[in-house]
């Protein structure tokens, strides 16, 4: 019986058309100089993964299966199976839940398919690792275990439905380390010195399944014939940003595959990634999810989010380029790449205050947490850009960035010195419809709302799954930063601060829509000082964004949710030195035959100690209720010690 032998380099038989004419051109003719080079720094990606791996973490992370390696060894059988794995397996085979077209069949396949690579995954470490003495017996059980996951993985074909995630990040990611962990094998295979039918047809069924983050899951487009091209990560949710670069093992995949073409499409894509889009530039740009450029960021489409996927796929892109430093795909930051960071760098630090990012503008926005104050999420990307991309930069903008290196580390991000407008003061997200105030003694954020934009993702599987309200107006007040990081937990979700609605928080029904919420008018806009002083306004009125023309997931349509709707608000608001004046006029029930009354809600802050009532006339009292309307025409205000006092004219 052959062993694996460990002096060997690569030449797999490609199961892919594309793949297979690369090779047979590469065999057929004298490769030319930048060609050699190419291929040369192949070979040293795959010696860099084979030492380090990629995306490594997803074996730890909370949703994987926790089981130690060498239980993993006792069980597995003979015949390639994991014991405990075998009445599940039997029965996807019989039920053939491979070809089912449901949604929930496809997920519990992919699921099982995931848990079984992982644990491939963690007996391969220890094969890199040497930490069992692996004899013949072990290494072709693995790889009978390797072909027969596979071959149900592959089963699946180019059924969409169900596969995302497990298909295209879990499984690829977990194929391609196995590749890389199992290293000089796979060279003995692709140099034909390992012969063994079991052997060859692991070596090919790890790549099939590394190439599923290229493929899976299909476009239902014309890229689904060419996945091995740059149109193939853009205009589509699942392949721009985060899902596009950030979550997909592509780089060692490309490694692993030896292709050129693969690394030539990354370069290319990572570049087009570091780029702007807007509300005007939608259609053109390289992207719908990433940069604004009025300094924010987009999700799955047009959606207000700052952080998460705008960053995941940006952040992605950045670490591409990084890797290509020193090969023939190397290039410097050009002058749109290395505005639309810098811009970034600026216009997020406006949504993050003292240590914490505030509250609905990301994923898992409505989970109660009491988060301690962390590092802004573009340090790492600003240490980059300066110690790697300087000289993409003036020297003004170089020393920009080390006073903001320097900034972060006590969390403030005040960059003292900066003209305002820049890092605090006032200022107006267009693409976002969001007006900030920030200063070193508080922060005001408001989330307005109009048809331009999309709201933010809900699914009713996930801390995402009451966004019902949180792009219609929502009016934060903070000194702390995680005032409502603590409060959250305890809102009542039809009274979010600053928001007009019907009341019924009972009512509501946790459902999935990606598209999340918008505004059916197209008004809303501000105007700013750049100081303390700025005015806005927009009118509200609900609408589904999956009803939108040309969204490509309408998921939410089918929303059970009546009371939601039916309310129609103008919102006006002032920001005078101190003083937030917010106006509502006009405010309509528009089903009156719904029950709920309609409220607009000043705030739902954390609560700190007795509430301070101050009158105009002079007069203080303290309790926990307080009455705030006009009693004889002396206004009433209301405060937490050291909070903000509130009043209604």
């Amino acid at each position: 019986m052959r062993t694996f032998n460990k002096n060997r380099i690569f030449g797999l038989p490609m199961l892919f058309a594309l793949l297979i004419a690369t090779v047979s051109t590469l065999s057929a003719q004298k490769p030319d100089n930048i060609e050699r080079e190419k291929l040369q720094a192949i070979e040293d990606f795959r010696l860099l993964f084979s030492k380090s791996g990629y995306r490594t973490f997803q074996l730890t992370k909370k949703r994987t299966e926790q089981i130690k390696p060498q239980k993993c060894i006792e069980l597995l059988q003979d015949d390639g199976k994991f014991s405990d794995l075998v009445v599940e397996q039997k029965a996807i085979e019989l039920e053939k839940s491979y070809l089912s077209k449901q949604k929930s069949q496809q997920v519990k396949v992919g699921n099982f398919i995931e848990v079984a690579y992982n644990r491939i995954w963690r007996i391969a470490k220890l094969y890199k690792g040497k930490e069992v003495d692996f004899q013949d017996e072990l290494i072709i059980r693995l790889c009978k275990a390797i072909n027969n996951y596979s071959a149900i993985e592959a089963a699946r074909g180019s059924i969409t439905n169900g596969r995302f995630h497990t298909s295209c990040f879990a499984i690829p990611t977990a194929a391609v380390n196995t590749y890389f962990c199992l290293f000089q094998g796979m060279e003995a295979v692709e140099n034909e010195q390992e012969t063994s039918d079991w052997a060859i047809k692991a070596n090919q069924s790890l790549l099939d399944m590394s190439y599923q983050s290229w493929t899976q899951p299909y476009r239902k487009d014309e890229t689904d014939d060419n996945p091995v091209s740059v149109d193939r990560f853009r205009n589509h949710v699942w392949w721009v940003g985060g899902n596009g670069l950030g979550f997909r093992s592509l780089i060692p995949t490309a490694a692993a595959m030896k292709s050129i073409e693969m690394m030539d499409v990354l370069a290319t894509v990572a570049k087009g990634g570091l780029s702007n889009v807007s509300q005007s530039t939608v259609d053109e740009a390289f992207w719908t999810e990433g940069f604004t450029a009025d300094g924010a960021g987009w999700g799955h489409g047009m959606q207000n989010l700052i952080w998460g996927y705008p960053i995941s796929g940006t952040s992605a892109a950045l670490n591409l380029i990084e890797y290509f430093k020193g090969t023939p795909w190397a290039e410097s930051l050009e002058e749109e790449n290395a505005q639309a960071l810098i811009n970034y760098f600026r216009g997020s630090s406006w949504h993050y205050y003292k240590g914490y990012t505030p509250r609905c503008l990301d994923r898992g926005s409505m989970a109660y947490d009491e988060l301690k104050s962390e590092k802004i999420k573009t340090a790492k990307m600003i240490n980059t850009a300066l110690d790697s991309w300087s000289a993409s930069y003036s020297a003004e903008e170089q020393r920009e960035l080390r006073d903001l290196k320097e900034d972060i580390k006590d969390k403030q991000v005040e960059m003292q010195g900066y003209q305002p407008g820049y890092y605090t003061g006032t200022r107006w997200f267009f693409n976002n419809d969001n007006l900030i105030r920030k200063n070193p003694d508080y922060y005001n954020f408001i989330s307005m709302a109009s048809v331009r934009c999309d709201g933010i993702e809900m699914a009713h599987n996930l801390a995402d799954r009451y966004n019902f309200f949180t792009c219609d107006g929502a009016t934060f007040f903070m000194k702390q930063g995680n005032e409502y990081h603590q409060a959250i937990g305890a809102w009542n979700l039809t009274a979010i601060p600053g928001v007009t609605a019907r009341q019924g928080e009972d009512k509501l029904i946790p459902i999935t829509n990606w598209r999340g919420y918008c505004s059916k008018h197209n008004f809303a806009a501000a105007a700013t000082s750049s100081g303390k002083n700025a005015a806005a306004g927009f009118i509200f009125e609900k609408m589904n964004a999956s009803a939108k023309k040309n969204v490509n997931d309408k998921a939410g349509l089918n929303d059970p949710n009546e009371i939601i709707y039916g309310v129609k608000v103008h919102k006006g608001y002032f920001m005078v030195d101190d003083y937030l004046i917010a106006l509502g006029a006009g405010v309509t029930n528009l089903q009156p035959e719904l029950d709920g009354e309609i409220w607009t809600t000043i705030d739902q802050t954390y609560y700190q100690g007795n509430t301070i009532e101050y009158f105009s006339s002079g007069s203080v009292q303290e309790g926990r209720q307080i009455n705030l309307q006009l009693e004889d025409k002396d206004l009433v205000w209301a405060a937490q010690e050291g909070g903000f006092a509130y009043a209604v004219l």
